[in-house]
């Protein structure tokens, strides 16, 4: 059993700020006040993680083969989440030790001495390892929430969905379906006041943002249409789009060493996971001004 020491400081405790909006009048003049940001919970505890492993360490020919298999299944609890209070609290939130999670994995080393002589050796190590990770529990009567890898302050939110039963790290969103076209919109109803034109019935769209040719189009995902039955791009059609999880990951390295000389080189590698490109997504959005952008942001679409 260990527990994890890599919380933020105090949160046992209640901290007060003062802010420009929290004051108090007196004799007919407003004073700076302060306020408790959070709810304490003098009853939180650490995290603790619970390890169980099972493994198998093979020596062969003279020990120039080693062999090692090592299968784990790690429990963590406790986790201190944000749990959501009762409106009457005077808090939305309170720190506790309300969520549990677990990994399960196996791992496999091999390391050989290929060549093992007075001037010269040889020898290679190679390693892979497969993990599967899972949501136990939540807060209470919660079974699932978002996090926000927190890109820029325009920038999408609730990026991460995690849901009990689940894995961890699975990417949150919409699914793009190419682009908007001239043959979606009705010909001739482009308005040269507004610089909008009509969409033509049965193709989505979302409610708070009127599209042109050239725009982002979403995928309907089977949310709750409009009046006229047209499908409208919403919450419901959020969907997980990735995985950050690899389905393995690895190394192997090599060692040459000749009388004085000695090489070494060492690989590893990650396999099957999606990348979050946070880089694409802000070079890429065509809402910075005075930038420098890709060169294929030359052939984008204009009017």
């Amino acid at each position: 059993m260990a527990g994890n020491d890599r919380i933020e400081a105090l949160k046992w405790t209640t901290l007060w700020i003062t802010d420009s909006t929290t004051q108090y009048g007196l004799n007919n003049t407003l004073y700076p006040a302060m306020k408790p940001n959070e709810l304490a919970n003098p009853h939180i505890k650490w995290e603790t993680t619970v390890s169980h492993n099972l493994g198998l360490d093979v020596s062969l020919f003279q020990s120039r083969l080693q062999v090692t298999v090592d299968f784990y299944n790690n429990r963590t609890k406790d986790l201190l989440l944000d749990s959501a209070l009762p409106a009457n609290a005077g808090f939305s939130t309170q720190i506790q030790n309300i969520g549990s999670t677990r990994n399960r994995g196996l791992e496999f080393v091999l390391d050989g001495a290929v060549i093992q002589t007075q001037d010269i050796s040889l020898s290679a190590g190679f390693n892979i390892s497969f993990n599967k990770s899972k949501v136990l529990s939540l807060s209470r009567n919660v079974n699932e929430r978002f996090e926000s890898v927190g890109i820029t302050t325009a920038g999408p939110k609730n990026e991460y969905i995690i849901r009990v039963g689940e894995s961890l790290g699975q990417m949150y969103g919409y699914v793009q379906d190419g682009m908007y076209t001239t043959d979606d919109f009705e010909t001739g109803s482009y308005n040269s006041v507004t610089k909008y034109w009509s969409l033509k019935s049965g193709i989505p769209y979302e409610s708070a943002y009127q599209p042109r040719p050239g725009d982002v189009k979403f995928k309907d995902m089977g949310g709750s249409p409009d009046v006229n039955g047209n499908p409208v791009i919403n919450a419901d059609d959020m969907v997980v789009i990735g995985n950050a999880n690899p389905k393995h990951f690895g190394g192997f390295n090599v060692n040459f060493r000749y009388r004085n000389l000695d090489l070494s080189a060492f690989f590893n590698w990650s396999y099957g996971n999606d990348v979050y490109n946070a880089t694409k997504l802000n070079l890429y959005n065509g809402q910075a001004k005075e930038t420098n952008l890709p060169s294929e942001m030359v052939n984008r679409f204009t009017y």
